[in-house]
């Protein structure tokens, strides 16, 4: 798969909160294995740098692999236009936000 460039995102303007949205991260800072377009998108959750502040943590899960990992602001290519994200991507997302409302309405219930 050929990896996403800025021209398939929204670009990042750095300073704006991602969170809750799918970014594109720079194919070259994952390692060679990992270096395809299924890698670079993420689901940003967290961070002090996905809420646009003073730090460059962003937190999120991977939609190839649903593996919670940290990047920083500055590999944010931008969040994917949604006429770029692929249908398995898509389905990923879905499947990602389902199981996060599971979790919420489990710790809901645990209180």
């Amino acid at each position: 798969m050929t990896p996403f460039t800025i021209d398939n995102c929204i670009p990042d303007n750095k300073c704006g909160s991602i969170v809750g949205k799918v970014v594109v991260i720079n194919a070259e800072v994952n390692r060679h294995e990992y270096r395809h377009s299924a890698y670079q998108l993420v689901l940003a959750d967290g961070g002090h740098g996905a809420l646009g502040g003073r730090g460059q943590a962003v937190f999120g899960t991977s939609l190839a692999d649903g593996k919670h990992a940290r990047w920083e602001r500055c590999d944010v290519l931008g969040e994917i236009k949604s006429e770029k994200m692929p249908e398995w991507a898509k389905e990923a997302l879905a499947k990602i936000k389902e199981q996060e409302k599971i979790k919420k309405s489990k710790s809901r219930e645990e209180r």
